[in-house]
């Protein structure tokens, strides 16, 4: 990943490698500021605001879609306002009721500037603050103007062996009453194909952290265990088989005070829609803690847009005006997640 430097002091620049290690692996940084407790970010894929939780460590604290970037204001000489379209449970831009006009929901953040260190001069701090926030939407455009993206999804080949080890054991188990470990049971190697993504204990439902056993994706779909886990006990034990053909979206309302994707599918094609909240939760151990990417739920969305398109082809992505807006405003083309 590379950033604009020039934005960063040296020691912003120093810590700013400690913050970057939250971010997707397939992250390329345009820009980076530094705000006030962390970092605001704007990759090809997103805009990130990063906070420091402790000392060296962040956490991704909102996101917005680029195609939902809608700008920035000066408010003071040390804030800015951070402003996009919201998104309903479907990933469109949601409406304002019963406007009588096209008018869409919007929803803002506001950012503050770095606390000036002894011996640094505060105005001068915030003069730099505002001079790398003003050039921000520049890049958000640059990146939407783009005409093609192809996300690279190799990261997903190495994920952390305490999350995969008894992958192949439960499925086997669960779905077809096999116990075996080291092999795909033939209807579940039907569905998974030869080299599936298997991980435990990750995605969860709705906002139980504890709830969700296994998510296992492949060539036809999806396979999602729900239920809880204690060592080798399992409870509450449901199964989801989900096509990709008959997936519509998974989508996050950014706007939210939630990292909860909603996942919106049928069982069957052209079968009766369902949406189920997940939330993306990993165990958290030494050897998860490696991988600071996999622990941040807000990444939930793009990991799973990215296992989509690694399995299926298909880039994952909702429609952003309503069958029933006849005169669209003119809207840059969209690319939520990938």
């Amino acid at each position: 990943m590379s950033h604009k430097a020039d934005y960063l002091t040296s020691s912003a620049a120093s810590e700013f490698e400690h913050a970057k290690k939250c971010l997707l692996p397939n992250e390329d940084v345009r820009f980076v500021s530094e705000i006030e407790r962390g970092f605001f970010v704007i990759s090809n894929r997103r805009a990130v605001f990063m906070e420091e939780t402790k000392v060296q460590t962040y956490h991704i604290r909102k996101v917005i879609p680029l195609d939902c970037f809608l700008g920035v204001e000066s408010k003071k000489s040390d804030r800015v306002r951070v402003a996009g379209i919201a998104l309903d449970k479907y990933g469109c831009f949601d409406l304002e009721p019963k406007s009588g006009t096209i008018q869409w929901k919007t929803h803002s953040l506001n950012l503050k500037a770095p606390k000036a260190k002894k011996g640094e001069n505060k105005a001068e701090i915030r003069r730099h603050f505002q001079a790398a926030m003003s050039n921000c939407f520049e890049v958000v455009k640059e990146v939407r103007g783009a005409e093609e993206f192809t996300s690279d999804t190799s990261y997903l080949e190495n994920m952390p062996e305490s999350l995969t080890r008894n992958a192949i054991l439960d499925i086997n188990t669960i779905s077809e009453d096999w116990p075996i470990h080291d092999e795909l049971h033939q209807k579940v190697l039907k569905f998974l194909g030869t080299q599936p993504f298997l991980l435990e204990e990750s995605l969860r439902a709705g906002e139980d952290k504890e709830n969700g056993i296994l998510f296992a994706a492949g060539e036809q779909g999806y396979i999602w265990i729900e239920g809880i886990k204690k060592g080798r006990f399992m409870s509450n034990v449901l199964l989801d088989k989900v096509e990709w053909d008959n997936i519509k979206c998974f989508a996050h309302r950014w706007q939210n005070e939630n990292a909860v994707i909603e996942v919106t599918y049928a069982i069957h094609r052209d079968g009766v829609e369902l949406t189920m909240p997940h939330q993306w939760s990993p165990t958290a151990n030494e050897d998860v803690f490696q991988y600071p990417w996999l622990l941040q739920p807000l990444n939930g969305p793009w990991i799973l847009a990215d296992i989509m398109y690694k399995w299926s082809g298909k880039h994952m992505h909702a429609s952003w005006v309503r069958e029933t807006h006849l005169e669209p405003p003119e809207l840059h083309k969209q690319r939520y997640y990938y």
